[in-house]
């Protein structure tokens, strides 16, 4: 099943998986808060104060939330875009041992790349999602040796 299936499926559950629209320039995109803060297609999203309108009532003042919409937008943008940059640094590190005639990464980690480290814990630092249980070692290591 196509990524954006998924999210439909999961989103909208009521609609069957053959009437789902192919993404096209006329096609409605689905937007997970519209009105009543509920998932809907659409050919627009709501408008921006619109939905910071609606999260402050029904999420922030009903749940006692301090967060406002989009800087949870923003912090879990970023925060996936992280999450894409280690899975790209750890197989550029894959490639590299095999380049060096080597079959794990550690050499390259340790050794040959002097910037994994620092790279490494930059990310990590700005990052607020959980970090993947084999990068914890890592992290562990880069802060101990600091």
């Amino acid at each position: 099943m196509h990524e954006a299936e998924t999210l439909y499926m999961k989103a909208l559950p009521n609609i069957p998986k053959d009437k789902l629209p192919v993404k096209g320039k006329d096609t409605p995109a689905l937007y997970i808060f519209s009105e009543d803060l509920k998932p809907m297609l659409r050919d627009t999203p709501i408008r921006q104060e619109q939905i910071s309108r609606r999260w402050n009532s029904h999420v922030k003042k009903a749940l006692n939330i301090t967060a406002d919409f989009y800087s949870l937008k923003h912090s879990r943008t970023s925060d996936d875009i992280n999450s894409e940059i280690r899975k790209v640094i750890k197989k550029a590190t894959r490639k590299a041992a095999r380049k060096n005639g080597h079959t794990t990464s550690r050499m390259v980690e340790q050794v040959y790349d002097t910037q994994y480290k620092d790279r490494l814990f930059k990310i990590n630092k700005n990052s607020k999602s959980q970090f993947a249980p084999e990068d914890l070692h890592t992290i562990t290591n880069i802060k101990n040796h600091q």
